[in-house]
């Protein structure tokens, strides 16, 4: 079994390649947005940092080690994660 069949949806490449990708995206997102909320407050600014760091180690790990549970940790994290209400 290659790791690509261990995802459990057949494994095209190009579905694994768009989340990560996607991930990356985010990552940039809150790096991008960072020093805004480290203006108002220093836990929102390292709330961001962190979450961007997070993002790209999913990326690494997603990439290397590409399973239908690393799957689910980005899908569980990404969906546990607090909203953004302004």
């Amino acid at each position: 079994m290659t790791p690509m069949e261990g995802i459990g949806f057949g494994g095209p490449k190009p579905i694994l390649y768009a989340a990560a990708a996607l991930s990356l995206v985010a990552a940039l997102i809150h790096l991008w947005v960072m020093p805004e909320h480290f203006r108002d407050w220093w836990g929102y600014g390292t709330f961001f940092l962190v979450s961007a760091v997070a993002q790209v180690l999913y990326v690494a790990l997603l990439l290397r080690w590409p399973n239908r549970g690393t799957l689910l940790l980005g899908v569980g994290a990404t969906s546990r994660s607090p909203r953004c209400t302004s």
